[in-house]
C-alpha cells in the first residue's frame, strides 16, 4: 500500500472512530438527562461517588439511616448508579403506611434478583398470581383460628424446651434453636420427634437466613429445593399409607388442585415457613430473655401477673394470654426496642407514585427501616427506655388493657405482613412466662445497639450468659405431670 493509501485508510478509521464516539457521547449525554430528569423529584440521600453511586453502609446499616435521617429527613434516597433506580429507605411511620400500607397494590412486589429460588417461597415471591396464591395458601393455614389449634403443638414443645433449659441452661440459645424447628418443623411436616440444633438441615435454615447465600452459591437453590420435595413427598407417602398425622404439606396437599400449587411451589412455600420459623423467633426469644434479665424491675411486674391469674400449680398456657396485659406490653416492648430484622425487606416499585412531594420512581427498592420506625417521637417517647406500660391504658373499670391506638412493624407491612405471627408472638410467650431472669454478675450483658450485636441482617445478640431460676419453686415437678407431645 502506498503511503498516500495508508494515510486515507488511517484518516477513513479516524473518522468512524470519532463518529462512533460522538454517538456514543451524545447517547450517553441524553441519558444522563433523560435520567436527571426522571429523578428530579428524588427524595434527597447522600451525594454519590463519581461514578454516580452510593455505596450503602453495611452491617448495622440501620443506625447509619438512623442519622442519615438528621440530615435527609424522613425518606431517603440512596442511588445504586447513574442508570439503576435507586433504593429509598422511610424512617418514619405516616410515609411508610401511606406508600407500603394504603398502596400495597403498587409495593407489594420484591426484586427479581434478590434470591435464586425462582420466586417460589412467599417471603421473596413475585407480586401477582403467583404470590396471591401462595399467600392465599399460608393464609388459610396460618390465620387466628387456626392458629389457635397449634396451641397444643406449641405449649407440649415449651414443656420440652423447659425441661432442657432446667438440665442445662448454660446452652439455652441451642436449646431456643431445637424448640422453634420443632415446632415448625412438625407443623409443616409432621416431624414429631425433636429437631435437634444441631440437625442439618437447621444448619442449613440459619446459614441461609442469616447470610442469603443461596442466591450466590453455585447450586444452591437446586439443592434446597430437592431437600424441601424429599420432605414433601415423605409426608405424602404417609398419606398414601394412611398414616400421615396433620400438617402443613398435608392439608396443602389435599387443596393442592384449590390453590393451583405446583410441587415445586410446594415444596419451596413449606421450606420458607420453616426458615421463618426456625430462625425469627429463637432470635426474637433471645430479645425477649435480654430485655428481662437487664429490666428486673418490669419483671416483677411479669411474675406478679402471672402469679394472680396462672398461680405455682401448672404451666401458663395460651388461654391465659388474653388476661395477662402487662405480658402482651412486655412482649410488644421487645417488638419495638429490637425488631429481628431492623432494616427491613425490600419492596420493589411496580409503577411510579408520589409521596410527600417527592416522585418514588418504578423499580427502585423501597424499605420501611424497623429500626427507625420503632423510635419514631410521633409514636413513642423515650425511646431508649425500655417501658411496656407505653402499651398500656386503663379502661372504664380501672383495669389494665393493651392500647388499641398503638402498632409495632416487626412483622412487616401491607401485602407483605408476617403471615405467621400469631404463631409467633404465642411461641414467644410460653417461654417469657416460665423464668425469672437475671444477668450473671461475673458477664454483664451488653445490649448497646452498636456493638452488642451481630452485624447481619438478622439482628442477633452475640454471646451471653443469662440465669435462669424458675417462677414457680415446684416447676420441675409441674413439668413431670404434664404430658409431653414430642418423643424425647
Amino acid at each position: 500500500m502506498s503511503a498516500l493509501g495508508l494515510f486515507a485508510a488511517v484518516a477513513s478509521s479516524y473518522k468512524v472512530f470519532i463518529g462512533l464516539a460522538t454517538v456514543l457521547f451524545l447517547a450517553v449525554s441524553f441519558l444522563r438527562i433523560y435520567l436527571s430528569y426522571k429523578y428530579a423529584r428524588l427524595p434527597p440521600g447522600p451525594p454519590p461517588d463519581w461514578k454516580g453511586k452510593y455505596v450503602e453502609p453495611r452491617g448495622r446499616s440501620w443506625l447509619a439511616l438512623e442519622q442519615m435521617q438528621h440530615e435527609y429527613g424522613p425518606i431517603i434516597a440512596i442511588r445504586n448508579g447513574p442508570f439503576q433506580p435507586p433504593n429509598i429507605y422511610i424512617t418514619r411511620a405516616e410515609p411508610v403506611l401511606e406508600l407500603l400500607e394504603k398502596r400495597g397494590a403498587t409495593t407489594g412486589d420484591r426484586p427479581s434478583n434478590y434470591v435464586a429460588s425462582q420466586g417460589m417461597g412467599l417471603l421473596f415471591a413475585r407480586y401477582g398470581d403467583k404470590f396471591r396464591r401462595l399467600r392465599k395458601a399460608v393464609h388459610q393455614l396460618l390465620m387466628p383460628k387456626m392458629a389457635e389449634s397449634y396451641g397444643p403443638l406449641s405449649e407440649r414443645a415449651a414443656r420440652n424446651m423447659l425441661r432442657d433449659i432446667l438440665d442445662d441452661s448454660t446452652n439455652f440459645k441451642d436449646i431456643f434453636h431445637t424448640y422453634a424447628s420443632s415446632v415448625i418443623n412438625s407443623m409443616t411436616f409432621a416431624k414429631r420427634n425433636k429437631t435437634h440444633y444441631s440437625d442439618p438441615s437447621l444448619v442449613q435454615a440459619l446459614a441461609w437466613n442469616r447470610e442469603l447465600v443461596v442466591a450466590v452459591t453455585p447450586g444452591g437453590y437446586k439443592r434446597q429445593l430437592q431437600d424441601y420435595l424429599d420432605k414433601i413427598r415423605g409426608v405424602q407417602q404417609e398419606m398414601l399409607e394412611g398414616q400421615a398425622p396433620p400438617s402443613f404439606v398435608k392439608y396443602m396437599t389435599e387443596k393442592q388442585d384449590e390453590y393451583g400449587l405446583t410441587q415445586e411451589e410446594l415444596a419451596w412455600l413449606s421450606g420458607s415457613l420453616y426458615h421463618a420459623g426456625s430462625d425469627t423467633a429463637a432470635v426474637t426469644i433471645n430479645h425477649g430473655l435480654l430485655a428481662a434479665a437487664k429490666r428486673p424491675a418490669a419483671q416483677i411486674k411479669v411474675k406478679a401477673e402471672l402469679d394472680m391469674v396462672v398461680g405455682n400449680d401448672r404451666t401458663p398456657s395460651f388461654d391465659d394470654l388474653p388476661n395477662l396485659p402487662y405480658l402482651n406490653a412486655f412482649i410488644r416492648e421487645v417488638y419495638r426496642w429490637r425488631s429481628p430484622n431492623p432494616r427491613g425487606f425490600p419492596h420493589r416499585m411496580m409503577q411510579d407514585e408520589e409521596l410527600n412531594d417527592y416522585i418514588i420512581p418504578k423499580d427502585s427498592l423501597v424499605y420501611g427501616v424497623h429500626w427507625c420506625l420503632h423510635r419514631d417521637p410521633s409514636l413513642f417517647d423515650d425511646v431508649d427506655t425500655f417501658k411496656p406500660e407505653r402499651w398500656l391504658e386503663t379502661d372504664e373499670k380501672g383495669e389494665l388493657r393493651l392500647r388499641q391506638d398503638m402498632q409495632h412493624f416487626t412483622w412487616g407491612f401491607g401485602r407483605r405482613n408476617c403471615p405467621g405471627l400469631h404463631i409467633a408472638e404465642r411461641s414467644i410467650f410460653i417461654n417469657l412466662a416460665a423464668f425469672d431472669l437475671s444477668e450473671d454478675p461475673s458477664a454483664p450483658i451488653n445490649t448497646d445497639p452498636a456493638t452488642g450485636y451481630i452485624p447481619a441482617g438478622i439482628c442477633s445478640p452475640y454471646p451471653y450468659k443469662v440465669v435462669f431460676r424458675p417462677r414457680q419453686p415446684d416447676l420441675e415437678n409441674i413439668l413431670g405431670g404434664e404430658e409431653l407431645l414430642i418423643d424425647e
